[in-house]
């Protein structure tokens, strides 16, 4: 499977999020956080045929205050909690999520072991391939992360954010 557009949101979504909130570069232990399950809901991408016609309802009818990023938009709804709007590819969306949600977990290598356990496939969902995983990966901006993806092809990602 190919890269998708929505997996590569993740990239720039947390890239520019991380940095523009203030991290710098720290890391907490995963020992302060409570729960071996998926935390809070951080972001969610969603496909839509139009972005500027959905952005234009979002901010005109919803009254949502977002900002381009690329082919993206990308909304804060609650503090540290994002809405991204990506296109849908021109080519055949064939097999292609038609959403990612990522949540932030406090004790991720637990929760690995939790999911893994039970015999779901952990990939890296920025990957070309889906690269099946063995541990969270470390991510530039800071966050180690994990992704599965759902019986129909959409990715749950779960991070450990700084």
């Amino acid at each position: 499977m190919k890269k998708s557009l929505l997996s590569g949101i993740a990239l720039a979504l947390f890239g520019a999020l991380m940095f523009s909130a203030g991290y710098t570069g720290a890391q907490e232990s995963d020992k302060d956080k409570p729960a071996i399950s998926p935390g809070e809901i951080r972001f969610v991408a969603m496909r839509v045929k139009d972005v500027d016609a959905t952005d234009q309802f979002l901010n005109e009818k919803l009254g949502f205050e977002g900002q381009r990023m690329g082919e993206f938009h990308v909304y804060e709804v609650s503090p540290g909690q994002y809405l991204a709007l990506t296109p849908y590819a021109d080519r055949d969306s064939e097999g292609e999520p038609n959403m990612v949600v990522g949540f932030d977990v406090g004790r991720i290598d637990d929760y690995f072991k939790q999911v893994t356990e039970k015999g779901v496939k952990a990939i890296d969902h920025l990957s070309e391939d889906l690269k099946a995983l063995e541990r969270p990966v470390y991510r530039q901006w800071g966050a180690r992360e994990f992704a599965v993806q759902t019986p129909d092809g959409d990715i749950l990602v779960f991070s450990r954010l700084p």
